[in-house]
């Protein structure tokens, strides 16, 4: 070996080698800290993506719960209705209509309270109260109702 560092030739081959060994040590950093930077980069925008997907997703049956919620009170044969409450073929219109509510609501249950009457009809995704949707009266001086 000390022949080989004593030439001129044995010198510039260690040199030349220690200088790959640099150069792939440095190559071997830059690429760790670029590819962690991509990698944490790509990471961020994943969650973000993942995020704003998941909150779509839970939002999205919330929503349209509340437009079927809006519609329903928005309903001109139930405001009739609830205008005119005692009236046999009203009623029997706005049970119908309430049913097909019904079928659309995600659990598969109505509620509707006429505001004047404090009448509060109800059926649930069994059907278990056809026939008897009007299920009680609301009564302001009990704190659950």
């Amino acid at each position: 070996m000390p022949l080989l560092l004593g030439s001129l030739r044995g010198k510039f081959v260690l040199l030349m080698a220690m200088a790959y060994i640099v150069t792939i040590v440095l190559t071997l950093l830059a690429f760790n800290s670029v590819s962690s930077s991509i990698t944490r980069t790509l990471g961020v925008r994943f969650a973000e993506k993942q995020v704003l997907y998941e909150k779509a997703r839970i939002r999205a049956p919330i929503l349209k719960e509340i437009a079927l919620s809006r519609k329903l009170s928005d309903s001109p044969m139930l405001q009739t209705w609830a205008q005119n409450e005692s009236d046999a073929t009203l009623k029997a219109q706005a049970l119908l209509e309430l049913e097909s509510f019904r079928q659309s609501f995600q659990d598969g249950s109505f509620f509707y309270v006429i505001d004047s009457s404090r009448h509060y009809y109800y059926n649930d995704h069994q059907k278990q109260y056809s026939g008897h949707e009007l299920r009680f009266t609301l009564d302001p001086q009990i704190p659950q109702d």
